[in-house]
């Protein structure tokens, strides 16, 4: 990596980048998006991590992160990229089975019956999501087989990009670049109407994410 991209002072906030392999588009789904929100969540209650913005788009998310503990900001991004990798991975694979095997099901649940009521016409089928899925491992799959160190899949391209956001005039640059994504990306016309992002919270609501709001 970079010198220049690496996490020189440890009590810095920084401005970072964590993107899928090969840029696949893994989060276009709640259930993933989730994965996410959660190990942000724990990394934030037991390795001291403290998220001052966040936003998930579809192969990448932005973070805006300092710290309150011991762990350095590196171990505790290796740590959240190595457990989500895992889950991630779980996920698709549970996916996949279930969309060969729906018998694979213990039965309707209150969350699928509601889904399947709400959901359009158009909505996407399951045997093309499960192809989707494997198309989706083997691709991470054959990353891993590119590096030794990998053991079966390569969710995550190396790396986390930080930038110290050591002047007001980058701060405020990295988070309107931050929260602008899903406006510039066409999903959604307002930045607090997108919600896996902490844009909310800047406009005076609540998102999923405690934070501790840069001024």
């Amino acid at each position: 990596m970079s010198e220049k991209y690496k996490f020189h002072n440890p009590d810095g906030v920084y401005f970072v980048t964590s993107t899928i392999t090969d840029w696949v588009d893994i989060f276009t789904k709640s259930v993933y998006c989730n994965i996410v929100v959660d190990s942000l969540k724990y990394c934030q209650q037991n390795k001291g991590l403290v998220i001052h913005a966040w936003v998930i788009m579809s192969n990448h998310i932005h973070l805006i992160i300092s710290r309150n503990s011991k762990p350095l900001l590196s171990e505790i991004m290796r740590d959240f990229k190595r457990f989500t990798s895992i889950e991630l991975i779980k996920e698709l694979q549970g996916n996949s089975l279930h969309a060969e095997n729906p018998r694979a099901s213990t039965g309707p649940t209150l969350a699928r019956e509601f889904s399947r009521a709400t959901s359009s016409q158009h909505a996407e089928n399951p045997r093309a999501s499960g192809r989707r899925n494997k198309w989706i491992l083997e691709l991470f799959s054959k990353a891993a087989k590119k590096i030794k160190r990998a053991d079966y899949f390569k969710v995550w391209q190396d790396g986390n990009h930080p930038i110290e956001l050591d002047s007001n005039f980058i701060m405020e640059q990295k988070l309107n670049y931050l929260h602008i994504n899903p406006v510039t990306a066409g999903i959604v016309y307002n930045p607090e109407d997108y919600v896996y992002s902490s844009a909310i919270d800047y406009s005076g609501g609540k998102g999923l994410i405690d934070l501790e709001i840069l001024d």
